[in-house]
């Protein structure tokens, strides 16, 4: 009698199930160990929604109002690419009435949790619609993979937003009216957003535009920027010499500026490039920080999805405009 075959797909579901397991094992042993107090599960008869990002939770707040108790586990500053679930944030996963997350890949060691919690509660991405009707929007980058830095393009973010809306709609349908006008109020912000934002950098002489790895793509494609990033579009994949070398020839030929450093991402490559910018008798300057993965902190201006876009813009017409 032969050896059983075995899937693709079963072994994906039971290494995700595995994975699972492991986490909820360490959340309730330092539960156990009081590590954890109850109190980090709101207890004000509304429904417990855990956010992966600040994108994502800007959604379910302005779109839910007041609803929800909206949960972000990726504060200011972190990387999702790299993000890993603390016994806290599965704690909270697992008690949750909803989790929504960005998708696209963007979470990739947080997706054997996400794909587990599908079988137990409301779990979706806002870009499901995205990925599964409208892919020619999406930047390809291989078999099924796709760029998952949608936030850039505030119009397909718009759409990601509007495929949040109906799914709310349809899991909390007594909330119908509410939430269709949050929704048209945050729309018509958003359609405004897109409008300055295209109207501010078409003015721009210099559309070079040098990042610590490739999370703006759509930004350059919508809004009109030859972008150059040193890593990829995972931040776990380290830029190599040769890269470097050929960053420092297209700034020093094309005399850009600027380069721009992100808030998510260790400054050691760019400073290469400065460095090897200046030994070839070119002088460049870091041009501001940019937020790329994350919001900024609060306080910053940019701790909101509108927010982090302006903060953004500013940064970089501030920094590629002629000097008077």
């Amino acid at each position: 009698m032969g050896a059983p075959t075995i899937r693709t797909s079963d072994l994906a579901t039971q290494t995700s199930r595995r994975a699972l397991l492991s986490l909820l094992l360490v959340a309730s042993l330092s539960l156990n160990a009081g590590c954890l107090s109850s109190t980090i599960i709101p207890d004000d008869g509304r429904p417990l929604v855990v956010c992966t990002t600040q994108m994502v939770g800007d959604f379910i707040r302005r779109i839910g109002g007041d609803h929800f108790h909206v949960h972000v586990l990726m504060g200011p500053d972190i990387d999702p690419h790299l993000y890993k679930a603390s016994p806290s944030d599965i704690y909270r996963m697992t008690r949750a009435q909803m989790i929504v997350y960005s998708g696209l890949h963007l979470e990739g060691n947080l997706q054997p949790a996400l794909e587990a919690m599908k079988k137990t509660r409301p779990t979706f991405a806002v870009t499901e619609d995205l990925h599964d009707h409208h892919q020619d929007k999406l930047i390809h980058l291989g078999e099924d993979l796709y760029d998952p830095h949608i936030w850039h393009d505030v119009a397909l973010w718009a759409q990601a937003g509007e495929y949040t809306a109906q799914k709310l709609i349809e899991l909390y349908p007594e909330h119908k009216d509410e939430f269709e006008k949050n929704w048209q109020t945050y729309k018509a912000e958003l359609v405004q957003l897109d409008h300055e934002t295209r109207e501010q950098l078409a003015k721009l002489p210099v559309k070079i535009f040098v990042t610590g790895h490739d999370a703006f793509s759509y930004f350059g494609r919508t809004y009109g920027l030859e972008v150059h990033p040193v890593q990829g579009v995972s931040t776990e994949n380290e830029a190599s010499v040769s890269k470097i070398n050929q960053l420092v020839n297209l700034i020093v030929e094309k005399k850009v500026p600027a380069i721009f450093v992100e808030s998510t991402l260790n400054d050691r490559n760019l400073r290469a490039l400065i460095e090897g910018a200046t030994h070839r008798g070119h002088r460049i300057t870091i041009g501001g920080t940019l937020y790329s993965d994350a919001t900024g902190p609060v306080g910053s201006g940019a701790e909101s999805y509108e927010g982090m876009i302006r903060a953004n813009v500013h940064t970089i017409v501030n920094a590629l405009q002629p000097k008077s």
